[in-house]
């Protein structure tokens, strides 16, 4: 399997499918560390991601900047998703080692990061010590056609923030299983300059090579 291929079956920052109440706060940052495990063609396999990100659904745009080790094979990916005034999305993809980008214009609108609507609610607890210590957590399992998706979130005021993520599912030929950890989530954003389209991508701008599974991702729940 291609890296690119990997990099979009396991990318978590992506557009939510959701018009639910439970949403996070318009802007902010923060930390993804996932480990995840697949079997492509019975060909087990083994990846890990540590990914910044920043969210910012007042302008309805993402930043993902990812360390990327499958199998012992590193590669560093950058991903900028923007909307224009008419809500016309585009993702841009930079693998940074090869210079290379990848453009692909988005069929979805803009949607928040919000939980489903169709989200059940199946657990609280703390992490960590039980009670003033600890943190205070609600799990939602949310099910889809090819995956399912277990998720924790606290609460803050009227938002909520992503805790934790495990998905399971397939698509095509490839099955896996992936855990994601949220971590030091700020509000707001420091530096716009995060969204700026690279300039590899002004000057390629090429269609394509972005897997249709990629494009999946980005429409399915992602905190």
């Amino acid at each position: 399997m291609s890296p690119m291929y990997l990099c979009g079956l396991l990318l978590v920052t992506g557009a939510a499918v959701c018009f639910g109440e439970l949403c996070t706060p318009d802007q902010w940052e923060g930390i993804e560390v996932s480990n995840a495990g697949y079997v492509h063609h019975r060909h087990p396999g083994y990846i890990k991601e540590w990914s910044r990100v920043s969210y910012d659904a007042t302008n309805m745009q993402k930043a993902t900047f990812i360390h990327y080790n499958n199998d012992g094979n590193k590669s560093k990916f950058q991903m900028i998703v923007r909307y224009s005034a008419a809500n016309e999305g585009k993702v841009y993809v930079v693998d940074e080692e090869k210079q290379k980008c990848w453009v692909k214009s988005l069929k979805e609108s803009w949607r928040k990061c919000c939980l489903p609507e169709d989200a059940k609610k199946v657990d609280e607890y703390s992490l960590g010590l039980k009670g003033a210590g600890g943190l205070k957590v609600t799990g939602y399992y949310v099910e889809k056609k090819d995956m399912g998706v277990y998720v924790a979130v606290s609460t803050a005021g009227a938002n909520i923030i992503p805790v934790t993520m495990i998905s399971h599912g397939h698509f095509r030929e490839t099955a896996f299983q992936q855990n994601v950890q949220f971590a030091d989530i700020t509000p707001g954003i420091k530096d716009a300059s995060v969204f700026d389209i690279p300039a590899l991508c002004k000057e390629e701008m090429e269609e394509s090579s972005i897997t249709e599974y990629m494009m999946r991702k980005l429409s399915i729940l992602d905190l």
